[in-house]
């Protein structure tokens, strides 16, 4: 009888999970350095992730999201964002845990892909490490430091390229793919629906193609099976909140935000045909103003088109057709919009790891991986740092405050109530309720990046909250050209109802804290 220990199967089960450890490891060490929600930085900035941070502290303190407050993207962005206010209520310690998992899972399934080609599992390592390199570039995208992390766009990727690695199995190895891994991409599509509704697509070339070859095959039984498969893991995945949706009556609130308003960015007046030609060819025209993606992604391309199936060519190209369609289908382009395109890069890592792997066995060199693996962890730890550049940021390392916490800090000393009420005029989230520890009464807590003209909601209710002097503090922060000019005269209102008790500097912007004078309230005298 054999033993347990000596079991083969049972010893490449134990090392695969010892892999998959080294990997998660090295993604939570690696994204201290790359986002700002990390421990090591003081505050993170980053407009957006301050949205779904508030928003998120909001769900978990009984505001429904679309109603008490409102923001545009998915409810399962806020309810993650939600969970990690429970680790840490006025900063990002939480968001950096989760961050760090997502980039753990995204790296464990771009091992797992690479495997699918790659026999030598030390290469195959190595390719995982280097998955997260292109997503953490700020500075070769110029991206900037206004980016720090903590996006839809990142957690949709990690589910992308799970979703990527159980396509890729079911066309190389058909034999190991089950009705259960058809149940894990329907939760990984409603996933990313919940998100962020437009990536989805990635999903629809393959699914598209998958369905015609079963069709055209006649493996009807077969294709039943499967898409009964999606259409439970994507049924299990929304219930939750179709059920919470329709306790707090708010289903139509959810449609109204997160579809319609959405739609305001893609500019509806233009011809929806055109735009979609336009979109795709602005995509890929940024992909090839980047000389090292661009070389990335055609020796993915290339590789594809010669090792893969025909179903799988053309399933993969109308995704990545669809992707870049849909991410540029919008008239505002953020920096952020570079993230999604980096599933189509772990291709051309696969296909240089199939190289080196061809050219180390032909000199049979391949046990000099072994000794290899430490200097690949630190090597490539190291450079995607460098690449990243966040820690050249004035606030890595910092003892002192940011903005957001000094004036979290005078809110707290000079109350006059036990729950203190905060609303940030005329510009996005910059951090302030995060820092205080607020939950913004307004629903409109901040200000869009769309015209006045298109929608003028947000600005004419931040200006009748201010004019009936709402809120007991007020923080404007001016910036030459920031942010789109408010057609309203805000100023002359607070000087009226609020007098100054504080100002910050940081990042090229001035913001002033107001607070409401003692004889003036909602609803009467204080």
């Amino acid at each position: 009888m054999i033993e347990l220990h000596q079991n083969p199967i049972l010893r490449a089960s134990r090392n695969q999970w010892l892999v998959y450890a080294m990997l998660t490891i090295f993604s939570f060490t690696l994204m201290l350095f790359c986002t700002k929600s990390s421990p090591l930085f003081a505050f993170n900035d980053w407009y957006d992730a301050n949205v779904y941070f508030t928003m998120g502290k909001g769900l978990m303190n009984g505001r429904v999201p679309y109603v008490d407050l409102i923001d545009n993207k998915g409810p399962l962005l806020y309810l993650i964002y939600g969970i990690s206010w429970m680790f840490d209520n006025t900063g990002f310690f939480g968001v950096y845990l989760f961050q760090s998992l997502f980039v753990a899972v995204s790296v464990i399934f771009a091992y797992k892909l690479a495997l699918l080609f790659i026999k030598n599992a030390q290469i195959a390592f190595f390719v995982a490490l280097c998955s997260p390199m292109p997503m953490l570039l700020n500075r070769f995208y110029a991206v900037g430091y206004d980016f720090g992390g903590g996006g839809p766009d990142e957690i949709c990727r990690a589910l992308m390229i799970a979703a990527l690695f159980y396509f890729t199995l079911y066309y190389v190895k058909p034999e190991e793919y089950k009705p259960l891994h058809t149940l894990i991409l329907g939760c990984l599509f409603m996933g990313a629906f919940l998100i962020k509704f437009n990536l989805t697509v990635f999903w629809a070339g393959f699914l598209l193609i998958i369905a015609f070859e079963l069709i055209y095959k006649k493996k009807f039984a077969f294709l039943l099976r499967h898409i009964a498969a999606f259409v439970s893991g994507a049924a299990a995945t929304v219930l939750p909140y179709l059920i919470y949706g329709a306790v707090t009556e708010s289903l139509g609130a959810f449609v109204n935000t997160y579809f319609l308003y959405n739609w305001l960015y893609v500019n509806p007046s233009n011809n929806l045909v055109i735009k979609a030609v336009e979109s795709l060819i602005s995509a890929v025209g940024a992909i090839g103003s980047m000389w090292g993606i661009s070389l990335l992604f055609s020796v993915g391309a290339v590789f594809v088109f010669f090792v893969c199936r025909t179903g799988f060519k053309v399933g993969y190209s109308l995704s990545l057709i669809l992707l870049f369609t849909a991410t540029y289908y919008t008239t505002i382009r953020f920096a952020t919009i570079h993230i999604p395109f980096t599933v189509s890069l772990i291709f051309g890592m696969v296909a240089l790891g199939v190289l080196v792997e061809k050219y180390l066995t032909k000199h049979r060199l391949p046990k000099l991986l072994i000794f290899m693996k430490p200097i690949a962890v630190i090597s490539v730890m190291c450079v995607t740092i460098a690449l990243n550049g966040l820690v050249t940021y004035e606030l890595f390392l910092s003892d002192k405050q940011s903005v957001q916490q000094q004036m979290a800090e005078i809110i707290r000393k000079n109350t006059r109530s036990d729950s203190p009420t905060l609303l940030e005029i005329n510009g996005l989230d910059s951090g302030f309720y995060t820092a205080a520890g607020i939950i913004p009464d307004e629903p409109y807590f901040f200000v869009y990046n769309v015209d006045h003209e298109v929608y003028p909601y947000p600005r004419e209710a931040q200006k009748n909250a201010v004019t009936e002097g709402h809120s007991e503090f007020v923080i404007v922060g001016e910036a030459a050209g920031s942010m789109p000019i408010n057609p309203y005269n805000i100023r002359q209102s607070y000087d009226e109802i609020y007098v100054l008790h504080g100002t910050g500097y940081q990042s090229n912007i001035v913001y002033y804290l107001f607070r409401r004078k003692l004889d003036f309230a909602k609803g009467g005298a204080e």
